[in-house]
């Protein structure tokens, strides 16, 4: 059963698959690099982060299941600067 999470990125909205091996490929946000690392977010009351990485394909992984609540904090590797996806 796919799962889906909303995100928002520079003020445009995004539907993204979460797919059966918990991944998220982001081919729908082009304009986050693919070699970007970043950080999970996960709500279960106690909140932990795990570190997110993109393969060679943009795909994030990340062993855990995606929850309801996911938030990605990525840097985009040529500016160093901070984006944060909210779901």
């Amino acid at each position: 059963m796919a799962t889906e999470i909303q995100v928002k990125y520079k003020e445009k909205n995004y539907t993204v698959n979460v797919e059966e091996d918990n991944s998220i490929k982001l081919e729908s946000i082009k304009h986050i690099d693919k070699n970007a690392v970043g950080l999970a977010h996960y709500n279960l009351g106690d909140a932990f982060r795990k570190k997110v990485l993109a393969d060679s394909e943009g795909i994030l992984r990340t062993r855990e299941k995606w929850l309801k609540e996911v938030r990605l904090v990525i840097k985009e590797p040529d500016t160093n600067k901070t984006i944060v996806i909210d779901q």
